[in-house]
């Protein structure tokens, strides 16, 4: 058992620990800045739910004109209220468009979707809760269908270091399932 041990699972144990330290320090950066991240600088930013002060931080460095709330009119919820009432003290114009974390999106709505982004003010914020699924898919979708990019370099803003972790989070596969069934859609014109 000893030499079983030592051999195998010594080289397993550590390997696991450096993977779980990896997706430990990612989780934090990730909760440290709201995930805010690039898609395009000067163009389209990324991002989870800020709170109010991260928001009016975010506007003011990088001069967003819109934000883009991928959750969808929550009348009822704090943040909402919070954020549509910055967004119009700042002068940026605040869109809803509910996605479903878990349910996949039609190629209909994404089209509709690739419009607002299309024609929304720049530089743009797009978010949801966590930053990771619905928004890594809609930034996916700018990249794809409005910027040309190849579908697998677009994917890529579904990706575990956005926190996109399909195998832990087993309902956010409907997310790459949205984006392969949009990509077809559109291949088929």
């Amino acid at each position: 058992m000893n030499r079983i041990f030592r051999r195998f699972l010594r080289p397993a144990a550590f390997l696991l620990t450096a993977i779980i330290l990896s997706l430990s320090g990612a989780f934090l950066q990730i909760r440290s800045t709201g995930n805010f991240q690039t898609v395009i600088q000067g163009c389209l930013y990324r991002s989870g739910q800020l709170s109010a002060g991260q928001l009016e931080d975010r506007i003011r460095q990088y001069g967003l004109k819109s934000v883009v709330n991928l959750r969808g009119r929550n009348e009822n919820s704090g943040w909402w209220r919070q954020e549509t009432k910055l967004c119009r003290r700042l002068g940026v114009v605040h869109l809803d468009f509910p996605l479903s974390s878990r349910i996949p999106a039609g190629p209909d709505q994404l089209d509709r979707l690739a419009e607002l982004l299309r024609n929304g003010p720049k530089p743009a914020l797009i978010h949801c809760q966590g930053g990771a699924d619905r928004t890594g898919l809609a930034a996916a979708v700018y990249l794809y269908a409005i910027e040309g990019q190849a579908y697998d370099q677009a994917r890529r803003q579904l990706d575990v270091r956005y926190g996109h972790l399909p195998l832990l989070k087993p309902g956010s596969f409907a997310m790459d399932r949205s984006l392969a069934e949009f990509r077809r859609h559109r291949e088929q014109g």
